[in-house]
């Protein structure tokens, strides 16, 4: 329900209006829905939980773009401002086939973690997909 105070001129009060809804239908649709995807909530990279073999839901598709993009930061032995173009590439590559970088934005979080350009990390997708399409 929502209240609306009417007040006249001089700031007293004249009246309400008052408006209820039913959204219990609504509620139920929720409860029905969260029932359905209820996901785990972000892990640190930190946890013991990142391990090979360990699936991680998450909340939202920028959290799932972070999650694998710490996941597999975690598993670099190598900080990203000491990463050679082949080690930053072998990121790419798996972030890549993890279909990161079909989400919005993708490219610019991961040259920012990687600490290059987004210019950089379309190079490195580019030569990827020449390599694949070599390959196959």
């Amino acid at each position: 329900s929502s209240t609306f105070f009417i007040r006249d001129d001089d700031g007293n009060l004249a009246g309400m209006l008052c408006l209820n809804f039913d959204v219990s239908a609504l509620s139920r649709a929720r409860d029905t829905l969260d029932a359905l995807v209820r996901v785990a909530p972000l892990q640190e990279p930190e946890s013991d939980a990142w391990s090979d073999g360990v699936e991680n839901l998450t909340g939202s598709v920028e959290d799932l773009m972070h999650a694998a993009l710490n996941d597999i930061l975690a598993h670099s032995r190598v900080r990203p401002n000491r990463m050679t173009a082949k080690e930053k590439m072998d990121i790419v590559r798996k972030l890549k086939e993890k279909g990161i970088f079909l989400l919005k934005s993708s490219v610019s979080v991961v040259a920012s973690r990687l600490e290059s350009s987004e210019s950089t990390i379309y190079r490195y997708l580019s030569l990827i997909e020449q390599h694949e399409r070599k390959g196959n």
